[in-house]
């Protein structure tokens, strides 16, 4: 397990693309961010997490940041409803179409939840995918695998004009809730950005630049 900001924890990378299985945690509380699929000789993310139980955290909720299959496992989510059994897994709308592997409370464009007395932004803003859900916490934001600084995506799921939208809409963010993100990270853990301007950020990610150079 790796320390990546206050209250942040990269608990590992599974599966051949590496993708990453986080812990939020804040006045014992905890969440758990994206549910990885993993492979013949891996622990389940799930397995990393026995600590939280010894040391008296409450694990309130589960969170995905989409539904590509490196990130969301219906395999390792009922790992840890059975580690964690209240736990209240949280998802956008868009995410209806997955039979539901235990209990769900789905939300419309975004929501806030309270862990330990913090707030905890989810959002709902399709652009890698047609799921894509921002999640916002202690002033950072894992961002999944938004593709940053450029409005194309290495798929086309969602139209030019959807990404914009979100794009926009999370330009407007900070803004709004009067709320200051300072970091960005990606959900595989490959891209770490520190004292961002967030909205400078999401203004230059509108322009159509070339997604590799």
């Amino acid at each position: 397990m790796t320390k990546w900001s206050d209250g942040i924890y990269l608990l590992g990378n599974f599966n051949q693309l590496k993708a990453g299985c986080w812990l939020l945690i804040h006045k014992k509380e905890a969440a758990i961010l994206d549910m990885p699929t993993y492979e013949s000789g891996e622990f389940s993310p799930a397995c990393y997490c026995s600590f939280l139980i010894e040391e008296g955290y409450k694990v309130r909720f589960l969170l995905s940041s989409h539904s590509h299959w490196d990130h969301f496992s219906l395999r390792t989510l009922q790992d840890f409803h059975k580690k964690f059994p209240t736990a209240m897994l949280y998802l956008s709308c868009q995410y209806q179409h997955i039979p539901p592997a235990i209990p769900t409370t789905y939300f419309q464009n975004e929501t806030v939840l309270d862990l330990g007395g913090e707030p905890l932004y989810l959002v709902h803003a399709p652009k890698h995918s047609l799921e894509d859900t921002i999640v916002i916490f202690r002033g950072t934001a894992m961002m999944g695998d938004w593709e940053l600084n450029t409005i194309y995506s290495v798929h086309n799921d969602v139209t030019i004009e959807k990404r914009r939208i979100s794009i926009e809409h999370m330009m407007e963010f900070e803004k709004e809730k009067n709320y200051k993100i300072k970091r960005t990270f990606a959900n595989h853990g490959n891209d770490r950005r520190d004292n961002v301007d967030f909205t400078e950020l999401m203004k230059d990610t509108l322009l159509e630049r070339k997604l590799f150079d």
